[in-house]
């Protein structure tokens, strides 16, 4: 399946110590309304590239890593499972950007090998975020974002994401900060704000 939408070589804002080569896959189960990456929801397909030509055209002698992004690259379970192995064959580690709604997948690509993780945590008003399962409440959703790190192995490389939007309040920035710093060992490493849309 053709799934890899661009690539980012030489990137090292995605994996920290890392020169990663960056795969972007279509598609998301989300609709963010402050999405920085909203072509992925319909990209065509037919413009896109198999993991394994995307893997042959973006790999370099000085890529540490691969890390796979979208979009959402749990929705591609065997492509990425193909990306993960082509990988460690070489050599390189291999990490996810996700939202977490797919945790049977994440543990998945985690038990065959995938090295890191980052979890962009979504808290949002239905104004800002469509997508989540719609039974879901705020708190379901924080459980099963809780369920999913901690079934991740010990001291797995795992970062937490936080999205801010404009006009979002103090004290929910602040509910979002102790709820990301409440897992021992997980790096938050992002607070983006951006602007409505």
């Amino acid at each position: 399946m053709k799934c890899v939408m661009a690539i980012e070589q030489d990137s090292y804002q995605e994996y920290t110590g890392e020169n990663s080569t960056v795969f972007f896959l279509k598609d998301c189960n989300l609709r963010c309304r402050y999405c920085h990456n909203k072509e992925s929801w319909n990209f065509p397909e037919y413009k896109c590239l198999s993991i394994q030509s995307a893997i042959e055209k973006g790999d370099s002698p000085l890529c540490s890593a691969f890390v796979f992004s979208g979009g959402e690259p749990t929705l591609h379970p065997k492509e990425v499972k193909k990306g993960i192995k082509m990988a460690l064959k070489r050599g390189k580690k291999a990490k996810i950007f996700t939202n977490g709604i797919l945790s049977p997948v994440v543990l998945d690509l985690v038990a065959m090998g995938l090295s890191a993780i980052s979890i962009d945590i979504k808290f949002a008003t239905s104004k800002n975020i469509v997508g989540l399962p719609v039974f879901w409440s705020a708190e379901e959703y924080k459980s099963h974002i809780a369920g999913l790190i901690n079934s991740l192995p010990e001291n797995f490389d795992t970062e937490l994401r936080l999205t801010f939007w404009e006009g979002i309040t103090s004290l929910e920035k602040e509910r979002m900060l102790n709820f990301a710093h409440k897992f021992k060992g997980c790096k938050v490493i992002s607070q983006i704000e951006r602007k409505q849309k």
